[in-house]
């Protein structure tokens, strides 16, 4: 896991990514080839840009996944390891993305909402020996590894504003009917 702090600099970029209604216009998941195949089309295609360009991406880099989440004191995210979510649903096999990230685009007076993330091979061997924990901060930007063990811990007051992103050797099912899908996997 790696974290770096004020990672983005340019606040017109700032502006439109935290855009109320360019939030609307996201699907659930959505997928982008990546820079070197395609410009970005709105400004979360220009922030991941921006997050993975000197990231040292292999060749093998089918695009992204990114999705946004946005926590307050109604919970957290439970345990998991991200995956293709269609495939998941259809048959229970879990593939993982390579790389993923969390952006950390707003963060209001939280408690709670840490990140965690652990290397145990299954939740019942979670413990304060396997586990790494990140405080949100706006414009903090965390890269890890998806297919771990993670979750957003209870969120006991104010606003977690994260923006997320996997990359992917391949593009997941969860794509198969377009770039931009609902949480049933429809086209949006």
């Amino acid at each position: 896991m790696r974290i770096t702090d004020d990672i983005v600099k340019d606040q017109d970029l700032l502006r439109a990514v935290s855009d109320p209604e360019a939030l609307t216009k996201l699907g659930t998941y959505n997928w982008w080839d990546g820079w070197w195949r395609c410009d970005p089309r709105n400004a979360f295609e220009e922030l991941i840009q921006l997050l993975w360009n000197d990231q040292g991406l292999p060749e093998t880099v089918a695009g992204f996944e990114y999705w946004n989440n946005v926590n307050q004191a109604t919970g957290g995210v439970g345990w998991h390891r991200d995956c293709d979510e269609k495939t998941r649903a259809a048959s229970g096999r879990v593939i993982t993305p390579m790389a993923g990230q969390v952006y950390y685009m707003h963060v209001e007076n939280l408690s709670g909402g840490f990140l965690e993330v652990s290397d145990a091979q299954n939740m019942s061997l979670i413990s304060s020996e396997t586990l790494e924990r990140v405080r949100p901060k706006t414009n903090r930007m965390i890269y890890h590894d998806p297919s771990l063990l993670h979750r957003v811990s209870p969120v006991h007051a104010g606003l977690r504003h994260a923006f997320l992103a996997n990359v992917w050797n391949s593009k997941p099912a969860t794509f198969d009917l377009g770039d931009c899908v609902d949480a049933q996997f429809q086209p949006v």
